[in-house]
Parts: structure tokens; sequence; C-alpha cells
């Protein structure tokens, strides 16, 4: 069995994300780049509910994992959502009437290579990450809406691509982007060990090795 899938099947997602606080074992990081033409017709929505979307500020996104995902815990919550705005990027939250059913975060010109390390590419280039959909609104269609949401949105502002990492272990997110109109761009290795990382990159304008610090997640 290759090295990169003994990696990813030997240890569930929760227990890896604790080792990576801890910062004591080697560890990987899998995840394809998607990418959706802007220059083009957008994705066909076929969504089975009546879902807006908005833009919302960090207070919005402590209070969304507090009710919907409280397991994530405030406090990674606070760090991300408070770097992550003052980096410039932006928080999306959709609704069905009153009630919140998913989340997701946009980065102008720059990508995600691992959890929580952001490196620069075009000005006219967004990046989508950290998109949750809440389990009793799965496979309803609230993806594609919300990529056609972005679609729209990014087009009239000037943008020409917008990027998505899926992790190589989800195949249905896999589908799903494919479904909404995105093809496989690239992607981005990262094995980590103690408190340094490395990330294997093959997207255009990516440097192809990158050594950084593990960011906490805790």
């Amino acid at each position: 069995m290759p090295l990169k899938s003994m990696i990813k099947s030997a240890l569930p997602h929760a227990v890896r994300a604790r080792l990576v606080a801890a910062r004591k074992v080697l560890l990987a990081d899998f995840q394809d780049i998607y990418v959706l033409p802007l220059d083009a017709p957008g994705p066909e929505v076929s969504c089975e509910d009546d879902v807006t979307f908005s833009t919302h500020d960090a207070a919005a996104a402590l209070e969304l994992s507090a009710r919907v995902w409280p397991d994530e815990g405030a406090a990674p919550a606070r760090r991300q959502a408070l770097a992550r705005l003052e980096a410039g990027d932006r928080l999306i939250i959709g609704r069905i009437g009153d009630e919140p059913v998913m989340y997701g975060w946009l980065a102008h010109g720059m990508v995600e290579m691992t959890y929580g390390v952001f490196v620069p590419l075009r000005d006219d280039i967004a990046f989508s990450y950290n998109v949750r959909v809440h389990e009793d609104h799965r496979r309803r269609g609230l993806l594609g809406a919300y990529y056609g949401f972005l679609h729209a949105r990014l087009r009239q502002a000037g943008y020409r691509r917008l990027l998505a990492g899926v992790a190589r272990s989800n195949p249905i997110a896999a589908a799903a982007h494919r479904k909404a109109g995105f093809r496989k761009a690239g992607h981005c290795y990262t094995l980590g060990l103690l408190r340094r990382q490395v990330t294997w990159n093959r997207l255009p304008g990516l440097p192809a090795l990158r050594l950084t610090n593990p960011p906490a997640r805790d």
C-alpha cells in the first residue's frame, strides 16, 4: 500500500487533528484543487430548498458554530474567523428562512495549501474553503446553489476563476464539486513532523515545495 494511503486510512480525521495540534507524529493532508471558470455561464442550480446567501462577520461565525456545530469549539472558530476576516476573507451564510443551514469562507487572491497556511495567487482568483452544510440538509443541492451564488457575484466583480480544495478522502464532496461545474486542476499534499511541515503542490502559480510551521488548532 502506498505511504499516502496508509497514512490517510490509518487515523480518523478527528484523531489526526488532535495529533497535528500536539506536533508529535508524522501526519498527512491530501487535498485536490478544483477550478470553476468564471468567464463561462454559471452552473445549473437544482436546489430542493429556498436558500438565501449573505455575507457576515466574525460574530456570526461564532454564533453559527455554537448553534449548529458545537463540537468544533469556540476558541478555534474565534481565532480563524478574526484572522481570516482581518486578511480580507468573507464569511457567507446560507439560510432557509431564519435558520442557518450552511456556511463557507471565501479568500481573494490566495489559496489555502493546508490547514491555516495561505499563500498569494493572482488577484483575479478567489478560493472557497471550509464549506459546511448541516447534516439535515445535505444532498439537497445546497452546494450547487452556493457556488451559483458565488459565480454570479465573483464574475460581476471581475474575477476569472474560483478555486476550491477538496480532501482526497471525501469522494462525495469531489462529486458535488464536479456537479457544480468544477474540474480538477491540481493538488496540495502536506506532510508534517514535529513542528515543521512541507507541502508539495501541483498547481500553476504556487511553489512546488513549501516549508511552514503548522498553525495551532486548539
